[in-house]
């Protein structure tokens, strides 16, 4: 007797992933984040020069997408998940902020998804720390899922120019710390929650499903998201009207960027207004005259630095330089031979010794005259 043989099973349905929870709230233009116009005439030059990268001259604030991540994990590592992706985008009336959180981790498709969906339809991805964090590890997510990452056109990461800023002004650059010392924003500490709380935070709530610790993470992130938008605007002003600034450092900050975009002319007018105040932009101003081989303004530069400051051998040696090559007066680079050395450091520096030793011999031969040291 034959047997029967075994039916096929039929095909089991294709699962579908569940959806994440999806959370949006408005800020309105003038009374929760600034006036449309403030907005509208955001300079994509200047920003661009901020960020000390070449950006399309004819990008404007709806091109941003303003993106920030809350995760299990400080790691990129495979075992690190962000639970909650943050996005902001201007819409008619203001700042809007979307956010895709998961409920339970089996929703993360879902919510990369979305952030995919969401970040084609913008030109750039404005993060803070996100090249190094946040987009590596939604890429890395992405492929964990077999899904495409996102790549934006244009990604542009506040930290870098943030620090370049703010360091040493404040007791750190983080983003809460710069919104109340920059931005005037202070947050509530009934609506937020200490960033280093948070993973901590989200474990619990996948064990108890208490909402009111998730209510205050998701405050967190849309604070983070809007301070954010802020601080972007008000860098690309602080370049954008720069000589108005009277802050010598800012005026300092500000020159280097235009020289690093090959304005020189901003520069040199941004190192003068500061040089005044503040010797390293009196440097910057030497070493701007002499990368642009103007000799003559390089060494009324360094006449007035070394009028006013003892010491930097850097300076000195250029200027005993010109002397002797481009105003051809042996005795005068001599003599600011002889004071560079009564400042050189005797420990350690014996090549340093020698190289002025034997600057200072050769001027003598030149002069015709004899001495020892």
């Amino acid at each position: 007797m034959r047997k029967d043989r075994p039916q096929a099973e039929k095909p089991a349905a294709k699962a579908t992933a569940p959806e994440c929870r999806r959370i949006v709230t408005d800020y309105a233009f003038g009374k929760d984040v600034s006036f449309r116009k403030a907005w509208e005439d955001l300079d994509g030059v200047s920003l661009g020069r901020v960020l000390r990268e070449k950006l399309p001259e004819d990008i404007g604030y709806g091109d941003l997408l303003f993106m920030d991540t809350e995760t299990t994990g400080l790691s990129t590592g495979a075992g690190t998940v962000a639970f909650l992706i943050g996005t902001a985008y201007f819409v008619s009336e203001g700042l809007r902020v979307e956010q895709f959180f998961l409920e339970d981790l089996h929703q993360e498709e879902d919510a990369l998804k979305a952030w995919a969906e969401r970040a084609s339809s913008f030109r750039s991805v404005v993060t803070y720390n996100g090249k190094n964090y946040d987009l590596p590890l939604l890429e890395s997510r992405a492929l964990m899922n077999r899904m495409r990452p996102v790549v934006p056109e244009v990604s542009m990461d506040l930290l870098y120019p943030a620090r370049r800023y703010f360091r040493g002004r404040f007791p750190s650059c983080s983003l809460s710390v710069l919104e109340d010392a920059v931005l005037g924003i202070s947050r509530s500490e009934n609506d937020d929650i200490p960033g280093a709380m948070i993973p901590a935070a989200y474990f619990r709530f996948l064990e108890d499903r208490d909402e009111t610790r998730i209510r205050l993470i998701l405050s967190h992130n849309r604070q983070d998201l809007v301070s954010l938008a802020e601080l972007t605007l008000k860098l690309a002003n602080m370049q954008k009207y720069a000589e108005t600034l009277e802050d010598p450092e800012y005026l300092r900050i500000c020159a280097g960027n235009a020289e690093a975009a090959g304005d020189r002319e901003t520069a040199e007018r941004l190192l003068r207004k500061a040089a005044p105040e503040l010797s390293q932009a009196s440097e910057d101003l030497i070493w701007l005259c002499k990368r642009q081989e103007r000799w003559g303004d390089a060494y009324a530069a360094c006449l007035a630095w070394t009028e006013a400051h003892r010491g930097g051998l850097e300076i000195l040696e250029l200027q005993a330089k010109l002397e002797e090559h481009f105003l051809r007066d042996p005795e005068k680079a001599l003599a600011t031979c002889r004071r560079a050395m009564t400042v050189l450091p005797r420990n350690g520096s014996k090549d340093l010794w020698k190289e002025w030793d034997h600057r200072r011999r050769r001027l003598l031969f030149k002069t015709g005259r004899k001495e020892t040291v």
